[in-house]
C-alpha cells in the first residue's frame, strides 16, 4: 500500500459531508458542550444588555425587546466617566434574543441528556436534575405562549 501525500490528507479534510453524515454532525453540534458553553455566555451578554436597558425603557420593554423576541436590535446608553465629565455613549446591540437561545438551549439539554450521560442507575440524578430543568424551560415557553 503506498502512503498518502500530504496534499491527499488536507484535501479530504476538506470535503463536505454527504447527505448521510449529515444528522450525524446535526447530533453532535447540538448535543456539544461547546455550544452550550457559547450559548450562556451570549445568555450571559443579553441578561447584561437587558439590565442596562431598564434606565433608559421601562422593565416590560426591556423584557419584550431583549428576553421574549428572537432577535434584538437595539441601543444601549452607557456613562462613561472620564475626569468628572460624563459623556453619554451609545452602543449598538444585535444579539440572538432569549427566545432563541433558550431554544437552542433547550435542544441542547435534551438530545445531550439523552445521548452523552450514561444509561445506568449511578447516573440517575443526573437524569432528575436535567430532566427538572427541561421542564421549567418548556413551562416557562407555555407560560409566554399563553399569557394574557
Amino acid at each position: 500500500m503506498a502512503k498518502k501525500s500530504k496534499k491527499e490528507e488536507k484535501k479530504k479534510q476538506f470535503e463536505l459531508p454527504t447527505i448521510d453524515q449529515i444528522p450525524g454532525l446535526f447530533l453532535k453540534f447540538i448535543t456539544s458542550y461547546g455550544l452550550a458553553t457559547i450559548v450562556l455566555i451570549m445568555l450571559t451578554i443579553l441578561t447584561l444588555f437587558g439590565t442596562l436597558n431598564q434606565k433608559e425603557e421601562s422593565l416590560i420593554d426591556s423584557i419584550k425587546t431583549y428576553f421574549t423576541s428572537w432577535w434584538v436590535t437595539d441601543w444601549v446608553y452607557l456613562d462613561v466617566t472620564q475626569a468628572s465629565n460624563i459623556l453619554p455613549t451609545r452602543v449598538g446591540v444585535f444579539l440572538p434574543g432569549g427566545m432563541l437561545l433558550m431554544g437552542l438551549l433547550f435542544l441542547n439539554m435534551l438530545f445531550g441528556t439523552l445521548m452523552k450521560i450514561r444509561q445506568n442507575w449511578k447516573n440517575i440524578g443526573l437524569y432528575c436534575s436535567h430532566i427538572g430543568i427541561l421542564i421549567m424551560m418548556l413551562s416557562g415557553v407555555v407560560e409566554e405562549m399563553f399569557k394574557q
